[in-house]
């Protein structure tokens, strides 16, 4: 398992990015999985659903990759599932690999 962690503000460069390695990686052997955490999630939480970032992260759903926020709801994203700090160090454990943006 893959599992990517999000933090970067949409508008710095590195979240575009972020987002098509995610997706690259789904198409490959191991599975992935995303999860969001501060400065992002608290973003994301007062983000219209009309955002460009907010659309850019409905892909996710669109290609069937476990998306998670870390302890912050996002009204916008609801396939977004909420998850706390036992929860990320369970699933941080159980990946094989962890990449940090």
């Amino acid at each position: 398992m893959w599992t990517f962690i999000l933090s970067v503000k949409p508008e710095d460069e590195i979240f575009a990015q972020s987002l098509d390695l995610i997706l690259d990686a789904q198409d490959g052997a191991e599975p992935c999985q995303l999860i969001v955490t501060a400065p992002l999630n608290l973003v994301l939480a007062t983000a219209p659903a009309d955002a460009p970032y907010v659309k850019q992260l409905r892909q996710l759903e669109l290609f069937d990759i476990p998306t998670y926020s870390l302890s912050v709801p996002l009204p916008s994203l609801p396939f977004v599932k909420v998850i706390d700090g036992p929860k990320l160090g369970l699933m941080l454990t159980a990946s094989k690999h962890v990449l940090t943006f």
